[in-house]
């Protein structure tokens, strides 16, 4: 029961009202850590909805996290101010925290001062595994996005598969859009087989055949065989072949 209750109360959002007197009883046994009302405070999204529930985990801080909530809320709104290390080595290990979540958010506004910026404070915490692929992953796409494709390869090894496939599909896009053919299928080939033979991929691994003028038998029979599957890579390839869709 109080562990249930302990998972109750730790969410990112109020809990209906009904809930007050099991938190109540909860507390007064002792069982509301300092740790446990950051964990909420960090997970709450600072939304006008939220703003009831930051002020009551404030409420309930020691000083000394009060003072961090502080910095908190100021490095997250502007986290360039991480390249001033020395005012983030405090041992305390909420400072942990309030430097990976502001790398994070920092990533999508300053790619290049973020990847700096983690190398340097590596040095400083001991991230854990969660938090070193949460920061790669959102580099690896923000390099995608720009593309970069060099950058976000040199990513991947760094991720889990299905990180992996979001970060290349990303990349296989981008090729795409920028009509980068044989750049799009050497990357194509970095796909799990199970996303290689997706009705997708072999549509467009069937458009890099036909735009490289590549043997008809190359792609041919790819259309072919997508032109009697029902959707919309099936469709595309029944009008490339002047087919009737398949509707079954």
């Amino acid at each position: 029961a109080i562990l249930k209750t302990k998972e109750l109360w730790n969410v990112g959002k109020s809990q209906p009202s009904p809930c007050t007197a099991l938190f109540d009883a909860w507390k007064r046994q002792g069982h509301l850590t300092e740790a446990l009302i950051w964990s909420r405070y960090q997970k709450t999204s600072r939304t006008k909805k939220n703003r009831g529930l930051i002020r009551y985990l404030k409420r309930l801080m020691s000083p000394e996290s009060k003072l961090l909530a502080k910095k908190y809320e100021s490095t997250l709104g502007r986290p360039q101010q991480l390249t001033n290390t020395a005012n983030y080595t405090n041992e305390h290990p909420f400072t942990k925290t309030i430097v990976h979540k502001s790398l994070l958010r920092l990533v999508n506004r300053d790619a290049k001062l973020a990847a700096k910026l983690w190398s340097e404070y590596q040095e400083l915490f001991n991230f854990s595994i969660e938090q070193q692929q949460a920061f790669s992953f959102l580099l690896a796409k923000r390099k995608a996005f720009d593309y970069e494709p060099s950058a976000a390869q040199g990513l991947l090894a760094l991720l889990s598969v299905e990180k992996q496939t979001t970060v290349i599909e990303i990349v296989l896009r981008q090729h795409l859009k920028n009509s980068q053919w044989q750049a799009f299928y050497n990357w194509l080939h970095l796909l799990p087989a199970s996303e290689r033979l997706s009705n997708r991929w072999q549509y467009w691994q069937a458009r890099y055949y036909q735009q490289s003028d590549k043997p008809k038998d190359l792609y041919l029979p790819i259309y072919q065989k997508l032109a009697l599957t029902r959707g919309y890579y099936g469709f595309l390839s029944a009008d490339f072949l002047d087919k009737p869709y398949s509707l079954e």
